[in-house]
């Protein structure tokens, strides 16, 4: 082989056979010269893909038509833990785990004999006996003719990956069950108390209970004992009157023992406090019911029917839902306008008033104002929720209605509460604006269609719990 030079003055490889004979008493050199520039490129193409193939980080093997191994690269040996010399010659069973069944082996090579590629996971084994868990993809080769002549795979060990994905498989498993789990109860707790899903505003329910529950039962103990003393009066009535029936007369000591019953009873007492005790009790339990019954429109929360509702009485409700939240620091100021009856998922919007006065109340520091106003404009109906409390950053503005995010302190706010105010709102057709000044307080509008809410939209509203 040599180097010969082109007209143009380019070089390029030649082969050159030199052969001497004799001809009618002549001498000859007869000299063949073939132009071996394109084997060359495929030489240098095959030495190439040569190197590439024993720098790969994948194990490569490749084997001819019946599947023996004719050539594996470094990666393999480091994958398999067999060398070159012990792989060549043997079929690629070698590294088979048996974990795979007879079935699986008869699908694969069906597939690459046909000539097209396969490709997906599998249990191999090491030389020491190690499974490990290889991503491969295995290959024909083929002829202009399309015989195949050889094959080529290419495996990657994945052990790591697979019990990564492994862990995270169970993490989200875990997570999903714990979400299950969370929903399950979260549904329970709406269902029995709509403040559940606010931990402290749950509290302050139970607070506005145990109030009149408290002296209910502080007046119970006392009818307890006014009926004992009663009971004790009318024992003595009771001797009297039978010591007059048995013709015996009236007794003297009898007649006093009465009078000192009834005085150690202050019956007359007794008699005065009951009607307030009754009076007292009753309005007690009229606020109980009153509480109950604003928090059962609360457990409809996860229904899907829509109904007609009033806005204005549903934003009451909602008040004295959360009145433990809001009387201690704020004044709330109503300014209810005239609106028509409102299809709606009142449950839902009970839970977007209810977020937004809590938050009202929990901007305010000390001592400030909220004001809930509503109106008719055009075909929509609004409501304005607006507070003198802290007021949002700008810079948080556009922000307050992503998931997660809050501007409270740490362990004062999921991030999730605004979040779900605007599903909602959305589900509804309807539309929230935000208007805050720092230092000054922040006002929120909602508008809601009067027709309702899309029937495309309602399956998005139930998905809002």
């Amino acid at each position: 082989e040599l180097s010969a030079l082109r007209g143009d003055g380019r070089l390029f490889p030649i082969e050159l056979s030199l052969s001497a004979g004799e001809c009618r008493g002549e001498a000859f050199v007869l000299a063949l010269v073939r132009d071996i520039t394109e084997r060359k490129r495929a030489e240098e193409g095959h030495r190439q893909l040569t190197r590439a193939i024993e720098a790969a980080a994948e194990a490569i093997l490749l084997t001819d038509a019946q599947g023996k191994i004719l050539q594996v690269n470094p990666a393999f040996t480091k994958v398999t833990e067999y060398t070159a010399n012990e792989a060549v010659g043997q079929m690629p069973s070698i590294i088979s785990s048996g974990e795979q069944s007879a079935e699986f082996y008869e699908r694969m090579w069906k597939t690459i004999r046909s000539g097209e590629v396969w490709a997906g996971r599998l249990t191999n084994r090491r030389k020491t006996g190690e499974f490990y868990v290889a991503e491969l993809t295995i290959a024909p080769i083929t002829t202009d003719a399309d015989e195949v002549t050889g094959y080529v795979g290419v495996q990657r060990d994945v052990s790591k990956q697979v019990e990564h994905e492994e862990e995270l498989a169970a993490a989200k498993a875990d997570a999903e069950d714990a979400l299950a789990k969370l929903q399950e109860v979260h549904s329970q707790l709406m269902q029995a108390d709509k403040m559940a899903s606010i931990g402290h505003l749950a509290a302050g329910v139970a607070h506005e209970i145990n109030n009149p529950i408290g002296f209910i039962t502080s007046n119970l103990n006392s009818l307890g004992r006014y009926v004992t003393d009663i009971n004790r009066v009318l024992d003595s009535h009771d001797e009297l009157l039978r010591e007059c029936q048995a013709g015996g007369g009236l007794s003297t000591a009898k007649a006093e023992e009465v009078v000192r019953v009834r005085k150690e009873a202050d019956i007359e007492y007794i008699m005065s406090d009951l009607a307030d005790l009754i009076t007292e009790s009753t309005d007690g339990a009229k606020r109980v019911r009153q509480i109950v019954a604003d928090l059962k429109d609360f457990s409809h929360i996860d229904s899907p029917d829509v109904a007609d509702a009033d806005i204005n009485q549903l934003i009451e409700k909602t008040v004295n839902v959360a009145w433990n939240e809001l009387k201690y620091k704020t004044e709330v100021i109503r300014d209810y306008g005239v609106v028509p009856p409102l299809p709606c998922h009142g449950g839902k919007l009970g839970q977007v008033f209810l977020n937004l006065l809590v938050n009202a109340a929990q901007s305010i520091d000390e001592r400030g104002t909220v004001t809930i106003r509503t109106g008719q404009e055009a075909d929509r109906v609004w409501i304005e929720i607006a507070d003198t409390g802290s007021g949002i950053p700008p810079e948080s503005l556009d922000r307050i209605f992503d998931p997660f995010f809050t501007t409270k302190e740490v362990g004062k706010g999921t991030g999730l509460g605004l979040h779900l105010v605007q599903k909602i709102v959305h589900a509804h057709g309807g539309q929230i604006i935000v208007q805050s000044r720092v230092g000054e307080g922040t006002t929120f509008r909602i508008q809601l269609p009067i027709s309702g809410p899309p029937a495309v939209k309602e399956s998005e509203c139930e998905s809002v719990n």
